[in-house]
């Protein structure tokens, strides 16, 4: 499961998670290692129930010099659902992150790093461990195991801080860690899937919203989402991006104009619609199982958006600012189906 990166999620049926961590390797090569840890339920400093996760990625090449890219997640939901989430994405020395794969010890120690913003210092213990071979070269090790030691994260928002300076955290297992040895995946054939995704504008405060429906067969999820993100002063090159889904009716489509409204009693309101646009189709090979197909794609690209006065789309934040989506700008829609 992917979880979390400081960047523009799309919405789906998985919500908005956390760690960016243990998952495929990319079609490059080069090594590199990952701890990710599970979803620890916690209470916050001012009394929300919260799930938190952490992760930690090192580039290990030979030669490598870059910083250890780590990030914490806080949301008020599970993988599997709806609701808001806040990244925070830091860098770290490398000697923050060390692996012995002798003992099966990982550690991970921020020191002073990321305050004002808090400090973790975890250890990584294996339990059991699996290779496989990359399809263009290379291999991919995942390590299951424990991660427990000091955690005590200050979100400087309105959920506050949660773990602890005394006390000793655990993390639910499995935890991973990933270890790529020049793994390249090469090119495969993509999954099928049938879709409808939009997009309106980016406001000048670098927020986007999106929207999603899937279909898979026997379910029908429509979702809504908005992405906030926040370049932060201290610790030096940190970030946190905001994050909110919901629930919202399935847009109805008429000709060229792509409708978009909300559900009453959800934390996202208002409507808009998505207008004219230059339509383009695309297709691509797919698999159903072991059987090919050809995945086509319709976009409307350069739609005009456009939302009724006092009702733009706005979502409504627990834990940071809201904020309300530009009432017109351009936007697209598209729709994918598969045979």
């Amino acid at each position: 499961m992917h979880r979390f990166r400081v960047v523009l999620v799309i919405a789906s049926t998985t919500g908005a998670l956390l760690t960016g961590a243990a998952g495929p390797a990319s079609a490059g090569t080069g090594s590199s290692m990952t701890l990710s840890s599970s979803l620890a339920s916690v209470h916050s400093s001012t009394g929300k129930s919260l799930h938190v996760s952490i992760y930690a990625s090192k580039t290990t090449t030979s030669g490598a010099t870059t910083a250890v890219a780590a990030g914490v997640g806080l949301q008020n939901h599970t993988y599997a659902g709806l609701g808001e989430t806040h990244s925070w994405s830091l860098q770290v020395s490398r000697s923050t992150f060390t692996y012995n794969s002798s003992t099966g010890v990982a550690r991970f120690n921020t020191g002073t790093q990321i305050s004002p913003l808090g400090t973790m210092n975890l250890t990584f213990r294996k339990s059991s461990s699996s290779t496989t071979q990359c399809a263009a070269g290379g291999s991919q090790t995942t390590v299951r195991g424990s991660l427990r030691g000091k955690f005590h994260f200050i979100s400087k928002t309105r959920w506050g801080s949660v773990g602890s300076t005394t006390s000793t955290f655990t993390f639910p297992t499995p935890n991973f860690l990933s270890i790529s040895n020049n793994c390249n995946v090469g090119e495969g054939t993509s999954i099928c899937y049938t879709n409808t995704t939009w997009y309106g504008p980016t406001t000048g405060t670098n927020f986007y919203v999106n929207g999603s429906v899937y279909d898979n067969g026997s379910t029908t999820t429509s979702i809504i989402s908005g992405s906030h993100g926040v370049a932060l002063t201290h610790p030096s090159g940190a970030g946190r991006n905001d994050y909110l889904s919901a629930r919202a009716p399935r847009p109805t489509i008429n000709g060229s104009t792509f409708n978009v409204k909300t559900s009453s009693g959800t934390p996202v309101s208002g409507s808009a619609k998505l207008t004219g646009g230059t339509a383009g189709t695309s297709h691509s090979a797919c698999k159903v199982g072991r059987h090919n197909r050809t995945q086509t794609q319709t976009t409307h690209s350069g739609a005009t958006w456009s939302s009724p006065a006092g009702h733009h789309l706005t979502f409504n934040f627990q834990a940071s600012p809201d904020f309300t989506a530009d009432g017109s700008g351009s936007g697209f829609w598209s729709v994918a189906t598969h045979n």
